[in-house]
């Protein structure tokens, strides 16, 4: 599953890209995190994914899933770096 980089219209996937700035990986989280609590919730990457009609339930909770390294509930910014960066 790629995550997209809305300023690129949402058409180059940021996942697998190489050397992404720890501010692009910010502002992205940022814009995920909807309700500005320093934490991505699965309805929030659900709702962030699904810009993208392609992008299932299932796909949206196996990324959340995959990127929920320490299964607390929720993506940190260290957890989402770290999946931006694989």
């Amino acid at each position: 599953m790629h995550l997209y980089d809305s300023e690129r219209q949402k058409s180059a996937p940021i996942k697998g890209q190489t050397m992404r700035s720890n501010a692009e990986i910010q502002s992205q989280f940022d814009e995920i995190d909807t309700d500005g609590d320093g934490y991505i919730t699965a309805d929030e990457l659900k709702m962030y994914l699904q810009q993208n009609p392609k992008v299932s339930d299932a796909n949206a909770a196996a990324t959340f899933k995959y990127a929920d390294e320490n299964s607390d509930g929720q993506i940190s910014f260290e957890e989402f770096a770290e999946l931006i960066r694989k």
